[in-house]
């Protein structure tokens, strides 16, 4: 009689993450003068902003592949979902933030640890749901290796982000761009 919906599950998870990839936006302030202070606060806000929408939209893709092939919604697996959601969520917070005091050491390990532990969270739904599966490809083993490197990466994160916190913003960038890179190269061979 009860169960989960799996189509229910979809749409508060891709609603959630059309919010977040929304509500970023509002983050970025209208200039009040055309002189060169404004015009690079606004290149810094935007490029905060890109960085974030490639985080969440990395994320969103990886939730999409995740559950595209799961069937039935475990209990465990819908309150880690929930898990993973509420800290995506939290990302528009840590960007807002960074845009305000961007080489500030407490505003960069507050990003990074917000992306740690979505990652984290994000790993642990591919472990549980691979464990699940009766079969599993290559594919699927490829996702669940690229979550693990996420995972990690994020600890280097927070590591050079309390170091040396005007370098975060461009690791995260770079980790994006090796990641989609490696991802394209291993499927193609």
């Amino acid at each position: 009689m009860f169960k989960n919906s799996k189509s229910r599950f979809d749409s508060i998870s891709d609603g959630i993450f059309a919010v977040v990839l929304t509500i970023m936006v509002l983050n970025i302030k209208v200039p009040q003068s055309v002189s060169s202070s404004s015009i690079n606060q606004l290149i810094k806000e935007i490029l905060i902003y890109l960085t974030s929408v490639g985080v969440v939209s990395q994320y969103w893709f990886f939730h999409q592949e995740m559950f595209n092939a799961v069937k039935k919604i475990k209990n465990h697996i819908m309150i880690l979902n929930m898990c993973f959601l509420t800290t995506v969520s939290l990302i528009p917070f840590a960007t807002a933030w960074l845009n305000d005091n961007l080489f500030s050491r407490i505003t960069v390990i507050t990003f990074a640890l917000v992306l740690a532990v979505a990652n984290f969270f994000q790993y642990l739904m591919f472990k549980l749901i691979l464990s699940d599966c009766p079969q599993i490809n290559k594919h699927d083993l490829e996702e669940k290796r690229s979550a693990l490197i996420m995972l990690i990466g994020s600890f280097f994160y927070l590591i050079i982000g309390g170091i040396f916190p005007p370098v975060l913003l461009i690791l995260v960038i770079l980790s994006l761009f090796i990641r989609s890179s490696v991802a394209h190269i291993i499927r193609h061979f």
